[in-house]
């Protein structure tokens, strides 16, 4: 009896420690996005740019990386494993923000604006609103907490889970030949309203083979043309 109350202990210890809290910063944390593509040939020198942010120092402080890859140049012969329709509508609809008639890749969006093939790490920048991201993981579940917010305006919560260090052997199009590694690559992507402030995401199991995976959660308005605040960080082996 001893025994089993001392195993029961471990696993309900082993449960408990499992979770894990982060907590937006006091200050505006950026959002990046990359539109890539590993049927694009000029997307891998984008690619080592975002890569550099894994020791960045202000990764996650000032900063949060997302690499959304697009599904419009599967068309040349090699089916990028990450590229999702859901990401090239994302891109169209921030196209149509912006006034812009189409898109391209390699293309960095910083704050909800284009920003070039070429990635401009954005300056630390005062918190404008009062909104305030807090997150309970435990396990594939993420229960996000949104405080501060004007219940007035209609938000929406944005969670990515990303894989990175994950490398492909790309057999055709444009990269034939090449080992190409992604890193903050988006696996999983939900989007909810905020109907309340608190709200949880499940993300689905990847076959992905990474060597670390993250996450992101943003609040924007609802055409996502305006980005309140941002949380990210790396998570455990475990997750």
């Amino acid at each position: 009896m001893i025994f089993k109350f001392i195993t029961v202990l471990g696993i309900l210890f082993s449960m408990h420690s499992y979770a894990e809290n982060y907590f937006s910063e006091e200050h505006k944390v950026s959002l990046i996005e990359l539109y890539s593509s590993e049927g694009c040939s000029s997307c891998p020198p984008a690619e080592q740019q975002i890569a550099k942010l894994l020791k960045h120092k202000d990764l996650w402080k000032n900063f949060v990386p997302v690499n959304f890859h697009v599904d419009y140049w599967n068309r040349l012969g090699w089916i990028d494993p990450y590229s999702q329709k859901a990401f090239t509508k994302r891109q169209y609809d921030y196209s149509k923000i912006w006034g812009i008639q189409k898109v391209y890749t390699p293309a960095f969006v910083i704050e909800a604006r284009d920003a070039g093939p070429s990635l401009k790490i954005p300056n630390k920048i005062p918190l404008k609103s009062p909104i305030k991201i807090s997150v309970n993981q435990q396990a594939r579940q993420f229960r996000v907490k949104v405080t501060g917010y004007d219940k007035d305006i209609q938000y929406k919560v944005h969670f990515a889970y990303l894989g990175n260090g994950l490398v492909s052997k790309v057999r055709s199009g444009e990269n034939q030949g090449r080992d190409l590694v992604q890193n903050f690559a988006v696996l999983d992507f939900k989007t909810q309203n905020l109907k309340q402030n608190e709200l949880l995401f499940k993300p689905a199991k990847s076959k992905a083979k990474a060597k670390s995976f993250s996450f992101a959660v943003w609040i924007t308005n609802q055409d996502g043309s305006k980005i309140y605040q941002s949380l990210g960080a790396k998570l455990k082996p475990s997750t």
